[in-house]
């Protein structure tokens, strides 16, 4: 977890209430790209084990 990560879910503990509209200056392209890669890693686990499973039986 990056130190932003840490930061915004400190700001969110901290501001249980309230709903978080700044985060502007949070992300970067740093904080995007990582994103993006734990989400395609994600995506890649999921339709393996959903799809990777049902072609193992196929063949």
């Amino acid at each position: 977890m990056s130190t932003k990560e840490i930061q915004i879910a400190q700001l969110s503990r901290k501001h249980k209430d309230s709903t978080l509209h700044n985060l502007h200056g949070f992300i970067d392209i740093y904080a995007l790209y990582g994103s993006y890669k734990r989400l395609n890693r994600q995506a890649q686990v999921a339709w393996t084990e959903r799809h990777g499973r049902a072609m193992e039986k196929e063949e």
